[in-house]
């Protein structure tokens, strides 16, 4: 089990410093009240950046260190654009080992929007892996085999919706887009009903597939749902393909709960049906 000194941003702008050894269970905690006394009354939060560490002991220093920096030194650790920590070289993203001058080197990663900045190409490779893991059996391989790079260059940088990107050292590991609330043709506009009221949409999440299964999609979706629920949304909801009962499982773990309303699309000229999930942020 690791041990993890942590960031997040509450919903007043403020950041609070931590460690824990679950950072799905702790931020879970926070944004449900039973977390700190500081961010009970200022959720949502959402988590921004950690480091992971072998030991409880490293992890309390590092946060006994993180906590006496100012604000501004917290924000530039938490911006780095080398994604990096004070004092760390470029081998960061690597698990825990000892620097030069006995500092414990930590695995540094983080949640943040999307940058202009950011590799285009390097935000669509995790589209397009993620693509041809998730649907292998699902979507027909041929098509799955013709997906080029580069494919969803412009993905994250719709104008109608936002994005998050999870970095593990200076890469690009996850990507998550969210929007108001889409209106399909053929499907009623259930605006009043209450789980739809001001409700946002949860547009992809999706994680090269060296990075699926270890937790790390949940601390996403976290990001992702105090995003909504900071921007005034009560509810929000996804639409995932009904075979593929991998991301089903996942999203029924997270409290989502299939509504039974679907809808059918095509893709490699085979048709499949899509499940609408709903989620209240409270």
């Amino acid at each position: 089990m690791y041990n993890y000194m942590y960031i997040i941003e509450c919903g007043d702008g403020s950041l609070y410093t931590g460690w824990t050894n679950d950072l799905a269970k702790r931020l879970k905690a926070h944004n449900t009240g039973q977390g700190a006394k500081y961010t009970k009354s200022r959720r949502p939060v959402r988590l921004c950046y950690w480091e992971r560490f072998e030991t409880k002991q490293e992890a309390m220093s590092r946060e006994a260190q993180v906590k006496r920096l100012n604000r501004a030194r917290k924000m530039s650790l938490i911006t780095n654009e080398n994604g990096l920590p004070e004092r760390l070289n470029q081998n960061a993203g690597k698990n825990s080992a000892e620097d030069s001058d006995g500092y414990m080197r930590p695995r540094v990663m983080r949640i943040r929007p999307v940058s202009s900045q950011d590799n285009k190409m390097s935000i669509s490779r995790v589209y397009e892996e993620s693509w041809k893991q998730a649907y292998r059996n699902i979507i027909p391989q041929d098509y799955l085999d013709s997906i080029p790079a580069g494919a969803w260059c412009e993905a994250a940088f719709r104008p109608d919706m936002y994005s998050l990107v999870m970095t593990d050292g200076n890469e690009i590991v996850g990507t998550a887009s969210y929007c108001k609330r889409r209106l399909f043709d053929g499907l009623p506009d259930e605006t009043d009903f209450s789980v739809l009221k001001k409700a946002g949409e949860i547009i992809s999440i999706y994680f090269l597939p060296q990075y699926t299964g270890k937790g790390f999609g949940t601390l996403l979706t976290q990001a992702v749902l105090a995003e909504l629920k900071k921007t005034g949304y009560q509810n929000c909801c996804l639409w995932v393909l009904e075979e593929n009962e991998r991301a089903r499982r996942f999203y029924e773990k997270m409290g989502f709960i299939s509504d039974g309303i679907s809808m059918e699309q095509e893709i490699g000229g085979k048709r499949l049906r899509e499940m609408r999930y709903v989620f209240g942020l409270g």
